[in-house]
């Protein structure tokens, strides 16, 4: 069975963290720049999201950004501590 990619209104939703994604490989554009969100204006980042998402092609994209990201600044998720 196919999910349901849109919402109530019949719009494919595009989140933040999607566009961040995204963005996050782009190069010269760190976290930390203002110019990011001039970049996802620009370029109408949150209408690629869409239209990958509605060809089917968001989850390869979203692995494959995942992976470039971890081979640029290695993997960033917090590790856990164990006590002894």
């Amino acid at each position: 069975m196919t999910p349901n990619l849109t919402d109530l209104f019949g719009e494919i939703p595009v989140h933040q963290d999607e566009i961040e994604l995204w963005l996050d490989v782009v190069p010269g554009l760190p976290r930390t720049s203002w110019r990011r969100q001039n970049y996802a204006a620009a370029w109408n980042v949150a209408e690629k999201v869409r239209q990958a998402k509605a060809a089917g092609d968001w989850p390869e994209i979203e692995k494959a950004r995942e992976e470039q990201f971890r081979a640029f600044f290695g993997d960033m998720r917090p590790t856990s501590s164990t006590s002894p």
